[in-house]
């Protein structure tokens, strides 16, 4: 089991000083320590017909133009 509030190094008691609770301030605090990476506001291409055929099933050409 372990216990959150317990170092491991020394076994000494820790104790809860804040909680962080705002977004963007937890965003800064994951980027700075490389454990996040922001998403840029892209959106994915347009899905077509293509993308829900099996491969090797027949497609008629007026969809796929």
């Amino acid at each position: 089991m372990v216990y959150p509030l317990v170092w491991s190094e020394c076994t000494g008691d820790m104790r809860i000083i804040k909680f962080i609770y705002k977004r963007d301030l937890i965003n800064k605090i994951l980027i700075h320590m490389q454990l996040y990476q922001e998403r840029k506001n892209e959106r994915a291409p347009p899905a077509t017909i293509l993308d829900y055929v099996e491969p090797g099933e027949m497609v008629p050409a007026m969809l796929t133009d």
